[in-house]
This record gives C-alpha cells, structure tokens and sequence, in this order.
C-alpha cells in the first residue's frame, strides 16, 4: 500500500510542475541566504560565505535535479519530453514529414486492407463448433464424356452414405430454393434452403428462438414448418415476440414458425432468410440418376479426411455393383468445409498478400533513404548532444519518439487507416464471417539503420569537439 501511494504521489509530481519548481527555487534560496548570513557573522567575507554556503548545500542545480527524480518519475518525464521533442521536430520540417507520413501510408494502408481479407478468408475459423470437422462430400464421376471431382449428389447416395458410413458424427442434405413470401405486408420473393432434419446437428447449431427442425418434421406426411432468418424476423415481422406459430404462406402453402436463427447465421448462402425441411420421400431415397442435393457431414473425433475418403470409396464400390446404370463411374470426394470454401482464393490471396508485402518492403527502403539522409544533416547536433553527456539511449529515446510520430500520423492518414478502407468484402459464403484484427502501423528497417548513421558520425563530431577543447 506504501509503495503504491508513493507512486501516485511520484505520479501527481508529474502535473503542476512549474508551480512545485517555483516553490522549491524559493525554498532553496531561503535555505542558501540562511546559510550565508550565519557565515557573515562567522567572520566570513560575502564571496567566500556564499561559497562556503554552496558547498555546505552540494550545490543549488544538483540538489534540484535529486529532489525532482524524487518526487516524480523520471523515466515517464523524459519520454514525455521526447514526444514533445519529436512533434517539435515533425513541424519544423513539414515537407519531410508529408513524404514520410504518405509513403508509409500508402504502404501500412495496403497490406492492412488485404491481411483484413487475408484474415477473414484464410486464417480465421468457421463460426461452428470444432469446424475443422465439417466436410463437404461430393461425387467424383469419371465417365468417358464427363467428368467432375465435386458432382452433386443424388438422394439415393446420399442415403446410402448416410446409412453405411462409419466416420461421420452426422450427415445431412440441403438444395437452395426461393419462395414467394405472402400474407404478411407486400409480397416478397426470398431465397431459402430445404434442409434435412439432421442439417443443424451437423454444424452444432441451434435456434435463438423456438427450435430447429425434428425428425417427424423431415417427413413428407409431416406438419410444413419454417425456420427463419434474424434479418426476416425483424424486417419483415418487427421483431415480434409472438412469431412461434404463427402461420405464413410459401409460394401459396401455409407453413408455421417453429423457430429464428441466431443474428450471424444464413448457411449455405449469406442471403439466405429460410430454412424449411426437405422431406425426402421413399421414391427420392431410391433415386440414384437425380443429382440435385448437397450434402454436409461431421467427422468423428479423431477421424480424418482421408479415412473418410477411402470408407465411402468403399461404399461407393459397393454401390456401382447394385446400380451398374446410375452409379458407375462415381466415386466420393470428401473436402474439408473451410478448404471448399477458401480453397479456391487461396492461391489469389497469398500472391496479392506477397505483392504488397513487397510494396511495403519498397516502402521501408525509401523510407530508410529519407531517414539517412536526414541523419546526415544532423549529425553535427548529435555530436553536440553526446559531447554535453547525453547517452545513447537517451538520444535513441528521441529517435523513437520521431518515429512514433512519424508512424502515428500515417496511421490516421486516410490510405493508412485500415477503417478508411473501402467496405470489407464478405469474408466466406458462410454465417458469421466479421473479420477483424488490423494494423495501424509497424516497425521499418530505417528505424534501426538510420539510429546506427547516427551513432557512428555523432561519434566522430563528438571526438572533434573535444580536440577542439
């Protein structure tokens, strides 16, 4: 507790320093004319009771210096006379500090936006529990006249997958569909997906309100109930507390709200506003020829893609010998769900990611030029500095303060702030993508090559003004 009220006290001497100074300069000089008095009666002439005096007080500046690094913070001090050391500086020299501040800009400003994308893209998770276990399961078809590694599916392989497989948690199917929306304001044509029941506990998901879709729901004799988006049910239905069970017309049939997703989820598609089941009847599971669904699965804990790839090739084998007709030729092709999705940008991304890495590594030449050049027009003041006694670090300390500022300023220029940037594209075709994390500005090779410039001729200005004494 001590050491903290100390360091609040040593805080505080911080602010109202003028004040404190004054006062402590009258304190002083009160104590040294005290002194000096008691030496003139001692006998003492006035030159050498003042002197005397002094050397009895260790000398006025010297006891100033002690008591201001006691009552304050020195380090803290400094830097803040740093700063205001570096922004003097940034002022003097405005043309300096305009191509400087516009150089990193452009640079910082570049690499902020497309690591934004990067990010989003390539390096941050799907929004669903333990995704790097959801995988897209397609057919590979290698006929004489066709071929395709990502086939859709039919709903006679898809029940079979479904049926014999043994490395998926769970699977399910989806095709898009639009509806018209009616009976509830001006009619509206909005898109949707049919969904087998199993759909949501593949991706772990559940409604925000109500329920998602049962097993008795994904019937075709069974009741017709919709699920729909966040966005639908404040836009369309005011956010109305009352929705579950609430009847709405799709392309002319009744369908009741049994649930409302939560506000980042649209899967497959980031427009799309309801989720109805598709009710596969009989006939449709039996249908090997109609390739019209995709289908969606979750690994076992410790199964990996490849094992899942040869246990379905197996059952696919085993398919071709029962539907020579529909089903030879066709394979299963099981990718990672984040691999579909940024698979394809992939390549696009990271040669963009390189370019501008490498305008940013032009951008620090030039900018380690400028800094160069600017170290040779002062390294007659740097000698200076260091021949009073100012230490490395000390001048290292206002070299970082320079730089700091440099680098703040293009950070809030508007080609160096990321939040200047044009509108964030949506990051995966995908619920939930809100990329994130940017960068308002980094460190430049010139900070370190331009500061040893420095050292090495403030060395040689300071050995020749010493020769010179």
């Amino acid at each position: 507790m001590n050491k903290l009220r100390s360091w609040l006290l040593r805080f505080g001497g911080l602010f109202r320093k003028q004040r404190r100074d004054r006062d402590f300069s009258a304190e002083m000089d009160s104590h040294l004319q005290m002194h000096i008095e008691d030496n003139l009666r001692a006998g003492m002439s006035p030159a050498e009771a003042r002197r005397q005096a002094l050397i009895k007080l260790g000398g006025i500046e010297q006891t100033k210096e002690s008591v201001r690094d006691g009552r304050s913070l020195p380090i803290l001090e400094m830097l803040l006379q740093d700063t205001r050391y570096g922004v003097r500086m940034l002022r003097k020299n405005p043309g300096f500090t305009a191509v400087v501040v516009l150089t990193l800009a452009l640079g910082v400003g570049a690499n902020a936006a497309i690591f934004s994308v990067v990010h989003a893209v390539l390096l941050k998770p799907l929004p669903y529990p333990e995704s790097h276990r959801l995988v897209m399961v397609w057919e590979k078809v290698f006929l004489p006249n066709y071929q395709n590694d990502e086939n859709n599916p039919s709903p006679g392989n898809f029940s079979d997958w479904k049926n014999q497989n043994t490395v998926f948690e769970n699977i399910g199917a989806y095709r898009n569909r639009s509806f018209n929306l009616t009976g509830s304001g001006e009619p509206v044509r909005v898109e949707g997906e049919q969904v087998s029941a199993s759909l949501f506990s593949v991706l772990q998901l559940n409604a925000a309100i109500g329920r998602v879709f049962t097993a008795e729901d994904d019937q075709p004799a069974g009741q017709h109930v919709v699920v729909m988006s966040d966005g639908l049910w404040k836009s369309r239905f005011g956010s109305d507390a009352q929705i579950l069970g609430t009847t709405i017309l799709l392309d002319g049939e009744s369908y009741a709200v049994v649930g409302v997703m939560p506000p980042a989820f649209h899967f497959p598609d980031p427009d799309d506003q309801l989720w109805v089941p598709i009710a596969l009847t009989p006939q449709d599971l039996a249908n090997h020829g109609s390739h019209n669904l995709l289908v969606t699965a979750r690994l076992k804990q410790l199964v990996t893609a490849a094992q899942a790839q040869g246990e379905l090739n197996r059952i696919a084998q085993h398919l071709t010998e029962l539907y020579p007709d529909t089903n030879t030729g066709v394979k299963a092709n099981v990718v990672p769900l984040f691999e579909e999705i940024a698979g394809p940008v992939r390549p696009v991304l990271v040669t963009l990611f390189g370019a501008v890495g490498f305008v940013l590594l032009m951008v620090c030449a030039n900018v380690a030029s400028l800094l160069l050049g600017r170290a040779s027009a002062r390294h007659r003041e740097i000698g200076i500095r260091i021949a009073l006694g100012a230490g490395r670090t000390r001048i290292l300390r206002q070299r970082a303060a320079r730089r700091i500022g440099l680098r703040a300023r293009s950070s809030v220029c508007p080609m160096g702030n990321p939040r200047a940037q044009t509108a964030e594209p949506a990051a995966h075709p995908t619920p939930g993508r809100n990329p994130g994390r940017r960068f308002g500005f980094c460190l430049q090779p010139g900070d370190f090559s331009s500061c040893g410039l420095y050292f090495r001729r403030a060395a040689r200005a300071s050995c020749c003004a010493r020769q010179r004494q």
